[in-house]
C-alpha cells in the first residue's frame, strides 16, 4: 500500500510540476514580448513630429485591420473590424481545478479533478488498446498535446513504473506494465 501511495505522490508531483511549467512558460513569453517591444527600432522616416510608438501585437493587428478595411473600401466591400484578443492556449483558459463529468465504463463519474488526470487516462487507455504506442502515434491521435510535454509525461510514467519502454534510441515504444493496467482499471472503476 505504501508503494502505491508513493507512486500516486509521484504522479501528483508530475501534475503540479506541469502546471508550474505552464505558468513559467507564460511568464517567459510575457518577458520576451516586453524585450521585443523595447528593442524594436524607432521609425525615423515618419514625417510627424511625434515619436512613433513601438508596434506591439495589438497595434500590428489594428494596423492590419485598418489596411484591410481601406483596401475593401477601394473595392467597395465592407469588412467588419476584428476584435483583437490575446491568444491563450485552451489549457490556460480553463481552470484546472474544475470538476468535470466524464462517461467512463458506460457510466458518468465525478472522478476527474483536473485536465492532467484526463490526459493520463486517455494516454494509458490508448496505449492499452493498441498494446504499444510511440510518442508520434499519441500526438497524431491527441493533437491537443505538445510533443515535448508528452515526452516528459511519458518519462514520468516510466519512472513510476506504469509504462515500459522498448524499441530503439530514436524510436521508443511505450507499453503498459501490469501496474499500469491495474491503475487504468482503477481509473475506469473496473473491479477484478
Amino acid at each position: 500500500m505504501s508503494i502505491e501511495k508513493a507512486k500516486m505522490d509521484v504522479i501528483d508531483f508530475l501534475i503540479s510540476a506541469l502546471r508550474d511549467s505552464i505558468e513559467e512558460l507564460n511568464n517567459a513569453i510575457g518577458r520576451l514580448e516586453d524585450m521585443i517591444e523595447k528593442t524594436k527600432p524607432q521609425n525615423r522616416t515618419s514625417p510627424s513630429p511625434e515619436t512613433p510608438q513601438p508596434m506591439s501585437g495589438r497595434n500590428i493587428e489594428e494596423k492590419m485591420t485598418e489596411t484591410r478595411t481601406e483596401e475593401a473600401e477601394e473595392r467597395e466591400e465592407i469588412i467588419p473590424p476584428e476584435t483583437s484578443q490575446p491568444r491563450i492556449s485552451p489549457l490556460a483558459e480553463e481552470p484546472m481545478t474544475e470538476t468535470r463529468h466524464y462517461e467512463v465504463g458506460g457510466r458518468e463519474r465525478d472522478y476527474w479533478e483536473c485536465e492532467e488526470k484526463m490526459i493520463l487516462f486517455r494516454v494509458l487507455d490508448y496505449i492499452n488498446k493498441n498494446q504499444f504506442a510511440s510518442i508520434s502515434d499519441i500526438t497524431r491521435n491527441f493533437f491537443d498535446l505538445n510533443r515535448n510535454w508528452l515526452a516528459g509525461f511519458l518519462s514520468g510514467l516510466y519512472a513510476c513504473g506504469l509504462v515500459a519502454l522498448r524499441g530503439t534510441a530514436t524510436h521508443k515504444l511505450y507499453s503498459l506494465t501490469l501496474e499500469g493496467i491495474d491503475y487504468l482499471k482503477r481509473m475506469k472503476g473496473v473491479e477484478d
